[in-house]
């Protein structure tokens, strides 16, 4: 049997301050085993501000909506994948 690979997945508000994002990140990172992949999900494209939250905590991609669009974007070393919705309007 193939080893099964471990990630840790969070899901976090758009709507709250990056000081939040921060504080909630450390909590909720702490029992994360080094070399593990950090995926975040959020309804929309981040800012910069919290683009560094993440990117500090150690998330290492980003799955978002929102712009209702197919698209790879890269901050090195965050990844950020966004999605259209499977329907519109």
């Amino acid at each position: 049997m193939a080893e099964q690979t471990k990630r840790f997945i969070v899901v976090l508000n758009d709507n709250v301050d990056p000081a939040v994002w921060r504080a909630f990140l450390a909590r909720d990172l702490e029992a994360v085993g080094e070399g593990v992949p950090v995926v975040a999900f959020v309804h929309q494209p981040p800012g910069d501000a919290e683009l560094d939250a993440l990117e500090e905590a150690g998330v290492d991609n980003l799955l978002t909506g929102h712009w209702h669009a197919n698209m790879a974007l890269s901050r090195a070393p965050l990844h950020e994948l966004n999605t259209k919705p499977l329907g519109h309007g």
